[in-house]
């Protein structure tokens, strides 16, 4: 299948599909390569590959995200929170995967992060969203999460020191004790 010149740009030597570095000779060349990449765009989009749809989230723009951000399978809208701007950011924030509110914790903008910050619960997001090191974030996070000492017991190293003094006030000896290691 690698060996047909034209399947040969659409696929690396595991058979996973890539997007191709430049436009193929048969393909109209140099001169092609708007029209050639659009018309990829556009037929990978609406593929039932998922693979597919991901490498147009990483290789489209603005229009192709939109579409994405609804897409059902959760690795191609963490794809979109990869590399997405920040209304997709904001559209992510309360996806019901946390995989993909994991990638908008890592790659969204502070905006979106304040958002999340407020709402979100699950352990490993909230931890991501503190390693932003985002004061706004980080104060937003220790409020939240004032009843949750083992989450605050993780965010400890990545929050500012105004919430580590308030901190120092928690009841918990546990959280007590982190805010002097830190």
């Amino acid at each position: 299948m690698a060996q047909d010149p034209f399947i040969k740009p659409f696929f690396d030597e595991y058979g996973n599909p890539k997007w191709p570095e430049e436009t193929p000779d048969w393909a109209g060349g140099p001169e092609g390569e708007k029209d050639f990449f659009e018309a990829l765009r556009n037929a990978w989009i609406v593929s039932s590959d998922y693979r597919q749809r991901m490498l147009v989230a990483e290789n489209g723009g603005p229009d192709e995200w939109r579409i994405l951000l609804h897409d059902e399978n959760e690795m191609v809208r963490a794809a979109v929170a990869m590399v997405g701007d920040g209304p997709c950011h904001q559209a992510l924030a309360q996806d019901a995967s946390p995989l993909v509110r994991e990638y908008v914790a890592r790659f969204g903008a502070r905006e979106s992060l304040m958002d999340m910050a407020g709402t979100e619960q699950e352990n490993e997001v909230i931890l991501s969203l503190a390693r932003r090191k985002i004061p706004a974030v980080a104060h937003i996070l220790v409020e939240k999460n004032w009843d949750r000492p083992e989450v605050l017991f993780a965010i400890m190293p990545y929050v500012g020191n105004s919430d580590r003094e308030k901190l120092m006030a928690h009841s918990d000896p546990k959280v007590r004790c982190r805010v002097g290691a830190c």
